[in-house]
């Protein structure tokens, strides 16, 4: 009686310490509940890594996103060749292509200004009425991909504005815009391409609507570089 006694003790201690330690190569309960939370600590430790690597991910796509939108292009740097010192020759058709143009010369400075941005032109031309005076801002939005053209002077208090593309084919940068006429309030179509010929040399004609819709040349400029003192 005592012998059976003395095996069922020390079957209930190999039973006990089974059950706490688990059998051999499989673990026990503590054991397995300590690598379910180390486990789950290190895919916590793991996830949160991989948020942070998308973060900057995210981050660098929108810094390279802001700088493509923000910072001077190619586009911009066609522009260079319209930067420097200009001798002008106007001519322009007041009352349609039928009749001889009014003729004048003037001068004609560029630069470039806001970091290279845009391009600014300041015009002064002298004729019988006084000295005629204007001021152009050129430059390329490269968040709609246009080119933006803005025409202001001292006979008149409006600005003009005109958006459109570049031609690859016929080298010109082709706008497209609506303006008023001063006397008359009638509101006619224009178009307006600058056409880079050498370094040395550039042009501007303006083309307008008449009451019927027909398209005349209104203004050709054409643009030679000074020669360096």
């Amino acid at each position: 009686m005592k012998t059976k006694m003395m095996n069922l003790l020390v079957l209930l201690a190999i039973v006990a310490v089974a059950w706490a330690t688990g059998p051999i190569g499989i673990p026990s309960i503590a054991s397995a509940q300590e690598g379910g939370q180390t486990e789950a600590a290190e895919g916590e430790t793991a996830a949160k890594d991989e948020d942070e690597d998308e973060d900057e991910d995210e981050d660098e796509d929108e810094d390279a996103w802001l700088d493509e939108i923000t910072l001077p292009g190619p586009e911009h740097e066609r522009l260079n060749a319209l930067v420097g010192e200009w001798d002008s020759v106007v001519k322009l058709w007041l009352n349609g292509a039928e009749e001889e143009p009014v003729e004048y010369k003037g001068n004609v400075q560029r630069e470039w200004i806001l970091d290279n941005r845009f391009v600014r032109e300041q015009a002064e031309n002298p004729t019988e009425d006084g000295v005629f005076r204007g001021l152009s801002l050129l430059g390329f939005n490269r968040l709609t991909g246009m080119y933006e053209n803005m025409w202001t002077n001292n006979g008149s208090t409006a600005m003009y504005m005109e958006t459109g593309r570049y031609d690859p084919d016929k080298n010109v940068i082709r706008t497209f815009g609506t303006h008023a006429d001063p006397a008359t309030g009638f509101v006619f179509h224009n178009r307006t391409e600058i056409a880079i010929l050498d370094p040395d040399k550039n042009t501007l004609v303006g083309y307008a609507t008449d009451d019927d819709g027909r398209e005349y040349k209104a203004i050709e400029i054409t643009y030679t570089r000074k020669a360096q003192q």
